[in-house]
């Protein structure tokens, strides 16, 4: 499992990298980024499965970089990371499908929970993206039609 840590504060990604422990939670590869392009240069890189970013970098806003990378067709479970308590961050943060919005400081503790929740968020959309989805009898009878008169 692929994270990827997005903030324009050096020592805050560094002591995330430091603090956390990535091989119990099941994260096997961890990225940095200190902006929103080195952020996307990673994304066109490597597979990215959870996305933990700051909201205001400079240039652009790591809600800029959720919105990119849908629409780019990435599908991280995003996470917020925010010295920002502001309504509308956290609106927009749901309109995009953040899965979490962490408040600055936070201890390595309440990063490891939502980690965590994130992980498990990641398993069970893989295990429901291979799930087959059983066909309609309308489909099935429209197949047989189209298959018996051509």
């Amino acid at each position: 499992m692929n994270l990827l840590i997005v903030d324009d504060e050096y020592f805050i990604v560094k002591s995330i990298v430091r603090d956390l422990d990535f091989d119990a939670l099941g994260i096997t590869s961890v990225s940095t980024a200190f902006s929103v392009q080195q952020a996307q240069d990673i994304f066109a890189e490597k597979k990215i499965d959870i996305l933990l970013t700051d909201v205001e970098m400079p240039r652009q806003s790591g809600l800029e970089l959720i919105s990119w990378a849908h629409e780019h067709g990435y599908n991280p479970v995003s996470l917020i990371l925010t010295g920002h308590p502001q309504f509308d961050y956290a609106q927009r943060a749901v309109k995009l499908h953040c899965f979490g919005y962490i408040l600055k400081p936070a201890s390595p503790d309440v990063l490891t929970e939502e980690l965590k929740s994130a992980v498990e968020a990641v398993r069970l959309n893989q295990v429901q993206a291979e799930i087959p989805v059983p066909e309609s009898s309308f489909m099935i009878s429209v197949k047989k039609c189209i298959t018996t008169n051509i």
